[in-house]
């Protein structure tokens, strides 16, 4: 179920992420530089990929040790 969350959390910060660096390249180059804009369709897909698994691995290796241990016993003692 972890696994599930975090590769979505990474999905959707990869989608954020590709659309916001889209578009502040095309304003970049169209208002800064006066340049046509073009881009590389092939980088997209393997940015996305990149960092959906990238969010996966370093969310279940920072979440390894609270998983071993049942959620009433963390919650004792962070209070």
């Amino acid at each position: 179920m972890m696994a599930i969350e975090y590769l979505l959390l990474g999905t959707l910060a990869s989608i954020a992420g590709v659309t916001l660096s889209l578009l502040a390249t095309w304003a970049l180059a169209h208002f800064v530089f006066k340049l046509a804009y073009t881009f590389d369709w092939a980088s997209i897909p393997v940015a996305m990929i990149t960092v959906s698994f990238l969010t996966l691995i370093t969310g279940l290796a920072n979440s390894r040790g609270i998983s071993r241990h049942p959620p009433l016993a963390i919650l004792r003692e962070e209070g």
